[in-house]
């Protein structure tokens, strides 16, 4: 379970705002949903937003119906080089999403409450970082930064080496208000 350290209400209704926002006007669409999975994710995220987290937002998501008949087998392999079980897939995916608006949410916040810089964290302790994520680990960024960053490094188009965080679908980083 990740470890978000300002996920209540205040920040919870930013992440809603900004999700929204992004809604309002042509956005990413998760391409391995099913038709009935693009009805429904809308209201799932809005709702794991609202009341949940990663984990509530993944149990919504656990059913096939809502992905394409072969989305757990065109993912990628993992590490030791098979494929992902479909509730491995479903739980990336959840975690990567909920924490993309976190952050999105808490970049506003920050920006709002007037904080011109934030740190980079691992959110799920346990996990070990990799690739692209290895050297952020406790990084102090500008949250304009990382506001601008939401999803640059595949929507509205691929774009190799853009600044982003979350840094990819298996990233855990998220951010937090420096200490003082």
């Amino acid at each position: 379970m990740y470890e978000l350290e300002e996920l209540e209400v205040i920040t919870r209704l930013y992440m809603l705002d900004e999700l929204e926002k992004e809604l309002s006007k042509p956005h990413f669409v998760e391409p391995s949903l099913s038709a009935d999975g693009r009805t429904v994710w809308e209201d799932l995220l809005r709702e794991a937003i609202i009341y949940g987290d990663e984990a509530t937002l993944k149990l919504t998501l656990l059913y096939p119906k809502l992905w394409q008949p072969r989305a757990a087998l065109s993912q990628k392999g993992d590490d030791m080089g098979t494929n992902p079980t479909f509730e491995k897939m479903v739980g990336e995916f959840a975690c990567h999403e909920f924490n993309t608006w976190y952050i999105r949410g808490m970049s506003r916040r920050l920006m709002d409450e007037g904080e011109n810089e934030c740190r980079v964290y691992r959110a799920e302790r346990s996990w070990e970082p990799q690739g692209s994520c290895l050297h952020h680990d406790g990084k102090t960024l500008k949250v304009q930064d990382i506001y601008e960053g939401h999803r640059a490094r595949y929507w509205p188009k691929e774009t190799k080496g853009a600044f982003s965080i979350p840094f990819d679908r298996r990233c855990h980083h998220t951010i937090g208000r420096i200490e003082r």
